[in-house]
């Protein structure tokens, strides 16, 4: 509707392909689109550790269950790494270290149960245990490179700023971005 005058449109047909611009997700940044599309989608690249399969950096999917042995996800090729991801599982919890530059950075998440819904993980870095509350003040008085930080939907996140290396974990499952 405009200058007074009303137009309908009905049934037009679309001339030119829409995959690339339809639909418009506004869950994601422009940036991240526009990253996204200049890439061919493989940018930024994530790893989805799932409870029975994992899908890989190059969007590969293997059929997996993490046991309780510890599982390297992601590290740098080379002698002394500067960034290590590892998980394992047990019956009780979910144990995620992300080391960075040598500083270790742990989460030991409890499964949910009907007895533990109430338990909280234990954060750890460099082996000593940071109560959740003193951490996200300890976090908030400095600028630190690395930082734990928890969701309220339970999910937990280390992120390193220094290398643009992001872990999610819920209990259950985890991502490497």
């Amino acid at each position: 509707e405009g200058n007074g005058e009303e137009v309908h449109a009905k049934q037009f047909p679309i001339r030119f392909d829409t995959k690339e611009l339809l639909p418009i997700c506004t869950k994601k940044t422009l940036v991240h689109r526009i990253t996204q599309k200049l890439t061919g989608f493989s940018m930024p690249s994530s790893c989805d550790v799932e409870p029975s399969y994992v899908k890989t950096f190059d969007g590969k999917y293997y059929d997996y269950a993490v046991n309780n042995c510890e599982h390297i996800v992601f590290a740098e090729e080379s002698t002394r790494p500067r960034v290590v991801v590892t998980t394992h599982n047990t019956q009780q919890k979910q144990i995620v270290k992300l080391i960075v530059d040598g500083e270790k950075y742990g989460i030991e998440i409890p499964k949910q149960t009907r007895h533990s819904r109430g338990a909280k993980a234990a954060i750890k870095i460099n082996g000593e245990e940071k109560e959740e509350k003193s951490l996200q003040e300890e976090q908030k008085k400095e600028i630190k490179e690395t930082y734990v930080t928890k969701y309220e939907d339970g999910v937990y996140s280390i992120y390193s700023a220094k290398y643009g290396v992001e872990v999610l974990a819920d209990g259950e499952r985890m991502k490497v971005k």
